[in-house]
């Protein structure tokens, strides 16, 4: 995709970016594939890779816990998720290739930004503080602020809510199965990140965010660049709650 030749392409405009957290904004899948396995272990519960892409990336940790716990215990439950979180808050977390420029770059162009997770508040701050991304999103939903999570469309249309903007002038960034399937549910277009998708509102797969950019057109408008096959994103600068 070229900014030089937007009008060859059909457009998608958009209000405002959305980014989930967990291997969207930083690189945490390994360590979290590490976590459930590891805890699953002293039960000898067996997690697939298919069970792990349904039940892990992008869910709360309850859901995670009834799905593939189904026979145990709350107390059993408690211990196999503070099991997973020791090993989870060890782990050095790194931000994704090229997250932290297009943040800025999105800030610097005035557009509206929000993080869409399914991790608890405290999480969310701890992790956003250790990227130095502490002041780069306009609103954050967190697990706290919504009844239903991913694959549910309510966090992603909380996020519109909060910013003013209709959800399908949103542009998502996700990397999981529920994540995009929130996305979806709730109008937004979404670019999958390492997630092949057949979803139709899938408009891009991106390993991650490098060479991904904010440029202009000839009437000063910021366009994203960059995202192999997607039509031209038109980033529309809108903070109003008219929309």
């Amino acid at each position: 995709m070229q900014a030089s030749d937007p009008d060859r392409l059909p457009e998608l405009s958009v209000h405002a970016v959305a980014f989930d957290m967990d291997g969207v904004l930083v690189d945490t899948n390994a360590a979290i594939e590490r976590a459930w396995r590891s805890a699953a272990s002293m039960y000898g519960v067996h997690v697939s890779d298919a069970d792990l892409r349904t039940h892990v990336h992008g869910q709360p940790a309850t859901s995670t816990l009834r799905a593939l716990f189904p026979g145990h215990t709350p107390m059993q439950r408690q211990e196999v998720w503070r099991h997973a979180a020791r090993i989870e808050e060890q782990m050095p977390y790194q931000p994704m290739p090229g997250v932290l420029p297009l943040l800025r770059a999105l800030a610097d162009s005035g557009i509206a930004v929000t993080l869409v997770t399914s991790n608890l508040p405290g999480r969310v701050a701890a992790i956003l503080d250790l990227i130095g991304a502490a002041d780069a999103f306009h609103t954050v939903v967190s697990r706290d602020d919504t009844v239903n999570g991913k694959p549910h469309p309510e966090p992603y249309l909380t996020a519109a809510s909060r910013l003013g903007v209709p959800p399908q002038r949103m542009l998502v960034f996700e990397d999981s199965d529920s994540g995009i399937r929130a996305a979806s549910a709730a109008g937004c277009a979404c670019v999958a990140v390492r997630q092949p998708s057949k979803d139709p509102n899938v408009v891009a797969v991106v390993p991650d965010f490098t060479g991904i950019a904010v440029t202009r057109d000839d009437s000063g408008t910021p366009i994203l660049t960059g995202v192999p096959g997607t039509p031209v994103i038109r980033l529309i600068v809108r903070r109003s709650r008219t929309a």
